[in-house]
């Protein structure tokens, strides 16, 4: 999202192809009900390179942290966050997309037994 009035420095980054996506509380409600309409349609594995799934892995490692997410980048080798620390000072990380993948792996097989025990139970 972008005014009318960029700076130079801006229409630089947007005519690069960089963008800022400032997201809301009611998009993320958005995107979470199309995300469990899309899961009841497809039985299949989700695309782990997806917006939605680095997103998920994302907030994983940010719960992990009990953080919030303040920004974030990616490019074709990595992600970068930055996210609020207690003291007012944004602490940045970088995560190239092969350890995310790792993690989104991690947490579909966590899922998937997790899932097969509630089923196994009923």
């Amino acid at each position: 999202m972008h005014g009318a009035a960029l700076d130079k420095e801006d229409a630089l980054r947007l005519a690069a192809g960089v963008f800022e996506w400032h997201v809301t509380a009611i998009d993320l409600e958005r995107f979470e009900a199309a995300g469990r309409a899309l899961r009841q349609e497809h039985s299949g594995t989700p695309d782990s390179h997806s917006v939605s799934q680095i997103l998920r892995v994302i907030g994983n490692i940010l719960d992990q942290k009990r953080q919030e997410l303040y920004c974030i980048s990616k490019d074709a080798e990595a992600v970068t966050i930055e996210y609020l620390l207690n003291n007012g000072k944004v602490a940045r990380e970088e995560y190239r997309v092969p350890v995310l993948y790792d993690q989104w792996v991690r947490m579909y097989k966590r899922r998937a037994n997790h899932e097969a025990g509630e089923d196994s139970a009923t």
